[in-house]
């Protein structure tokens, strides 16, 4: 370890200089006399760099010391680097080391080319390790460095700095590159121009450290490396810079503490994702975090393709595990997503999450996909256009938890996958949304402690080839469905085929424990492919459990209702059409 500093300074009396004048003003001549210090070796000492003089780094110079090495640099002073030459905080462990460079709005502090004709890229970086402590740069300006696209013009790893009212200019690669634990202890008021690559890069953990009030060249982004788990404990906000932001990787968000992790988007914030790249909230076990994007409908917050051409699939997903609590997102777009069908472009599982306001287009799968013990706690006036499979794909149980007024384009349905059960106890309403449900598969409604469908006016289900409902198809299970449509907005359950024909899917079966349902004004059409059942089936249902009234069977490839010897009902007001085998038929 060196003890002391070791400088070659040459002192040159440089010029006396005349300043010229304009017609309205002329100043008095001045002789100044600049100091010129050229470092060439590490710096181990506390040292001042003095207003008026210019401090040339030649090489690789590293400041530390077991004791903390302080660099004080004063307002007008002058750094130069030559070609390749780096200053590094320090960068050997176990030291310390502080830079104090307090510049002025008149008299700011420079660090720059020592070329004659100085071009972006002549000198390397200042880096900053995890000894650099209290960092702080003020009224500051870096250019002309960046030669190494690793480091750009400032790089900060394992530590904090302070930029307030700093320029960065004119780097061929980065302007400020934050690796891992690297983050800002104050960021404002900084502006960055003729920056090659990006502005900043920074990983997810020190996104929140970025203040609002940066001025960023218009078409650059802030690149965030998403291959870096953020998985902080307590509550940050990822501010508006004014640019986007280029999220690049796979961010799995979360924390064990079971304070939990929360970051809040600000409105007017727009996040460009990368080809496959994807967020995973709480995706391990115990682990626990929510997102807050509460936009405005003049800044929404937007979740978009990074692609200068954008198209569907470009990124992936956002998905949500269990630990995933109270996310919310309000007057959000979320758009050309949805790379891979099993996720969609919003995947939920095991969780809530609520979307109001929002838009979702050009999805290569789903725009949300919900499965086990997914659902939403708010969700309505949202728009979905432009998706490759469903805008929705969702499980019986959650049907409930789609609020009113959102908008379906023309020719979508809404994805039941029927194949798992609505067992929950208790009553649940499907509402009347703006497109139909697409029924896949055999879906058993009912529970020991009773479950009671209610299916708004106006509402279509579809059903695929062989699905059907089972209404308290087990042993001790209740289960209801009331339908109750109105003349001019029936309940409809029909065909999915674009070209429906008779026996499409399977009907509505009715077992024991159906006692309090009621259709009305409601229409079941195509169905019948069960010889045996027909459109509807009564099985040990009793007699008049089941109220069916004013509505029409239509197009069955058999009966248009069966029963057995303990079932029976009342089928007066019931107009059959079309239906190939009887209208009302004892098993």
């Amino acid at each position: 370890m060196k003890t002391k500093t070791l400088f070659r300074i040459s002192l040159i009396l440089l010029f006396a200089l005349a300043i010229s004048s304009c017609d309205e003003l002329k100043d008095e001549n001045e002789d100044i006399q600049f100091a010129e210090a050229t470092v060439t070796e590490d710096i181990t000492e506390s040292v001042t760099w003095e207003t008026g003089n210019i401090y040339i780094i030649d090489g690789t110079v590293r400041v530390g010391a077991s004791q903390t090495v302080v660099i004080t640099i004063e307002p007008g002073a002058i750094i130069k680097f030559n070609e390749d030459a780096t200053l590094d905080m320090a960068y050997w462990d176990n030291e310390y080391a502080t830079i104090i460079a307090k510049g002025t709005a008149s008299n700011p502090i420079i660090f720059t080319s020592n070329c004659p004709s100085p071009e972006a890229g002549d000198w390397k970086s200042i880096n900053f390790y995890q000894g650099a402590i209290n960092c702080e740069f003020e009224n500051c300006t870096f250019e002309y460095g960046g030669s190494n696209d690793y480091y750009g013009i400032v790089s900060i790893e394992e530590t904090s700095v302070s930029f307030t009212s700093c320029s960065f200019k004119n780097s061929s690669t980065l302007g400020i590159y934050l690796k891992n634990n690297g983050e800002f202890s104050n960021f404002n008021g900084n502006y960055f121009t003729g920056i090659s690559t990006y502005p900043i890069s920074i990983y997810p953990a020190a996104v929140h450290t970025l203040e609002a009030n940066n001025s960023y060249e218009s078409g650059k982004t802030i690149f965030i490396d998403g291959d870096q788990d953020l998985n902080i404990s307590g509550e940050y906000v990822w501010k508006n810079q004014g640019i986007p932001f280029t999220f690049d990787g796979v961010m799995r968000m979360g924390t064990e503490n079971t304070q939990g992790l929360q970051i809040t988007i600000e409105p007017g914030v727009t996040l460009k994702m990368t080809t496959d790249s994807y967020i995973d909230l709480a995706y391990w076990d115990n682990t626990y975090a929510t997102i807050i994007a509460v936009g405005t409908e003049e800044l929404p917050i937007t979740f978009t393709s990074n692609s200068p051409s954008p198209e569907a699939g470009d990124w992936r997903s956002i998905n949500f595990y269990k630990g995933a609590i109270n996310c919310e997102f309000d007057f959000c777009e979320f758009e050309y997503g949805g790379g891979n069908d099993y996720y969609g472009n919003i995947y939920i599982e095991e969780t809530a999450v609520s979307f109001t306001n929002c838009k979702f287009s050009n999805s290569d799968s789903y725009a949300i996909k919900l499965t086990t013990e997914g659902e939403f706690f708010d969700f309505f006036k949202n728009t979905f256009s432009s998706h490759a499979l469903y805008p929705i794909s969702i499980y019986p149980n959650a049907v409930y938890s789609m609020g009113p007024e959102n908008n379906f384009e023309t020719g979508s349905s809404i994805y039941v996958d029927a194949g798992q059960d609505l067992t929950m106890n208790g009553e649940f309403t499907w509402l009347h949304q703006s497109a139909p449900y697409t029924m896949d598969g055999t879906m058993r409604l009912g529970s020991v402690n009773g479950t009671k469908l209610n299916i708004n006016a106006g509402t279509v289900l579809k059903f695929t080839n062989g699905s059907v409902i089972d209404v308290a198809y087990w042993d001790a299970n209740s289960g209801q469905i009331v339908a109750n449509g109105s003349v001019d907005e029936p309940v409809v359950f029909t065909s999915n085929s674009p070209s429906p024909a008779k026996g499409d899917w399977k009907g509505l079966y009715f077992y024991n424990g159906v006692n309090g349902t009621n259709l009305n004004n409601c229409k079941v059409e195509y169905a019948g492919s069960s010889d045996y059942m027909g459109a509807v089936a009564l099985s040990e249902s009793g007699n008049g459990t089941i109220l069916f009234t004013n509505s029409e069977i239509s197009n069955s490839n058999s009966y248009g209702i069966t029963v057995d010897d303990e079932s029976s009902l009342d089928y007066s007001t019931i107009t059959f059409i079309n239906n190939e085998n009887s209208d009302y038929h004892e098993r």
